[in-house]
């Protein structure tokens, strides 16, 4: 199935972004991506749910249909390279945020003109406004944000713990 845009958020710095613990130290960056084949294999494959644009040569064109990066500061410093290289690799637009992303900020993306703010692509704006964090990469952050889901009523659900649904 393909959509008209696929987001991801997670904390972010200026040309990199956060991903898996597992690759290294959680960080993925250029020079990363360009070293690392399974990361390339994994962009390819979420880009690969973004709907093609009519012109597959107007990819970064195409506002409707692309990945969102939705980390702070990610096209800053390095990131315009960072998304260049993963715009060749995946032939999908990518945009990220220049600036902090989240609760008190934006959810602009500035690396595509005109896209505007992406927020209402991927939530519900009451829970929105509930939302107390921003995609900063700070240790108390995290600390806070992982005592809220510790603290969330599914979160000693088995279904939570083993991360299955329950069967309909």
């Amino acid at each position: 199935r393909q959509f008209a845009s696929v987001g991801r958020l997670d904390h972010g710095s200026p040309g990199a972004f956060c991903l898996l613990e597992s690759v290294g130290d959680g960080w993925v960056d250029l020079d990363k991506i360009k070293v690392i084949p399974e990361l390339q294999d994994y962009f390819r494959l979420l880009a690969s749910y973004v709907e093609a644009p009519r012109d597959p040569a107007k990819f970064r064109e195409h506002l409707a249909a692309r990945v969102d990066l939705m980390s702070c500061s990610v096209y800053a410093g390095g990131g315009h390279e960072l998304l260049d290289y993963l715009e060749e690799l995946t032939q999908a637009n990518w945009a990220a945020s220049s600036n902090d992303t989240g609760y008190g900020c934006d959810w602009i993306l500035e690396s595509d003109e005109g896209l505007g703010d992406v927020a209402a692509c991927y939530f519900c704006e009451q829970e929105l406004k509930r939302w107390k964090f921003t995609a900063k990469t700070e240790a108390t952050q995290l600390q806070i944000h992982a005592q809220m889901l510790a603290g969330h009523p599914k979160a000693k659900s088995k279904e939570y713990i083993e991360g299955s649904k329950p069967r309909q």
